[in-house]
């Protein structure tokens, strides 16, 4: 059995966050929260959080909420 190859895990990771125009990611645009949700888990389990802008995470986590705060 190998050693798990987190870089490459970590790249898959950032690269499907990447991909947001094709026509696939419009449609799953309902369930970006929950991909944005396993993926920092995964990033954070192998030690590699640092490797996203947190600013733009937690923007992109507010912008998501409604005025009434849903």
């Amino acid at each position: 059995m190998g050693d798990l190859e987190i870089d490459k895990h970590v790249q898959y990771i950032l690269a499907v966050e990447k991909k947001k125009d094709d026509f696939e990611s419009l449609v799953m645009e309902h369930l970006r929260m929950n991909g944005a949700y396993w993926g920092l888990t995964t990033l954070d389990l192998l030690q590699k959080l640092g490797s996203v802008d947190r600013e733009a995470v937690v923007s992109w986590v507010m912008s998501c909420q409604h005025d009434c705060g849903l």
